[in-house]
């Protein structure tokens, strides 16, 4: 699962960025590396080099996709980490998601571990568990539904 970019084009803050926060943020968001926990550890070189921005134009597209609330960024010795909270959000809820989410966070420096927690990002959020309906609630349900 991944972002869907074509509801940005519907998002007003989306469409109020600049070009190069857009384009930056397309760049995040559909970027093979990006884990399912919506982490991608960026190399800005490689960055700069593939997008044609200046590491000046990088920052300022990336200040203007955190005030927007479209992207979290967070540095931890000398990794740069940008964390696309939609990516998390798409993620289906199963064993298998949980499973993985697991494993990337433990292989996630601790203090990013609990920055993402702070937002919202954990393996429990994804944890779903079936309660069976008595016989009564689907007779209920079934008469309401006609």
């Amino acid at each position: 699962m991944a972002v869907k970019i074509s509801k940005l084009w519907s998002n007003n803050s989306f469409l109020k960025l600049t070009n190069n926060s857009k384009l930056l943020y397309i760049y995040l968001a559909t970027n093979p590396s990006i884990m399912t926990t919506g982490v991608l550890n960026v190399n800005l070189d490689m960055l700069t080099v593939q997008l044609n921005l200046s590491l000046k134009e990088i920052r300022g597209s990336t200040q203007e996709l955190v005030n927007s609330k479209l992207v979290a960024a967070k540095k931890y010795e000398e990794d740069l980490y940008f964390i696309i909270k939609a990516h998390f959000d798409s993620v289906p809820k199963s064993d298998s998601s949980v499973l993985k989410l697991n494993r990337e966070l433990n292989s996630l420096p601790k203090d990013l571990v609990k920055f993402l927690e702070s937002i919202n990002i954990s393996a429990t959020r994804k944890v779903v568990t079936f309660d069976e309906p008595t016989k009564e609630e689907v007779m209920d349900y079934s008469l309401s539904q006609g």
